[in-house]
């Protein structure tokens, strides 16, 4: 569509209109497809967390503090900051 655009005989201005307008759709579709992989992603892998978790707490014992999320590290304070 974006192409059409280009070779449109419409005002310049709703030509503009109409591309700004598209290209907002395109970003937001592009979000949410981020989105629902990121949750997919999640969703794979909890399991594995949860195994790498019960793990852990045999061995270390189930007092120990959290482990942030990887992309968390260096955003909380007192981690790798």
């Amino acid at each position: 569509m974006l192409e059409a655009l280009r070779y449109s005989n419409e005002a310049e201005h709703l030509i503009n209109e109409a591309k700004r307008y598209l290209r907002g759709l395109k970003g937001n579709l592009v979000q949410l497809k981020k989105q629902k992989e990121a949750k997919e992603h999640a969703a794979r892998e909890a399991p594995k967390q949860a195994q790498f978790l019960a793990a852990r707490a045999q061995v270390w014992g189930a007092n120990m503090a959290p482990v942030p999320p990887l992309g968390m590290v260096g955003a909380i304070g007192g981690y790798g900051g």
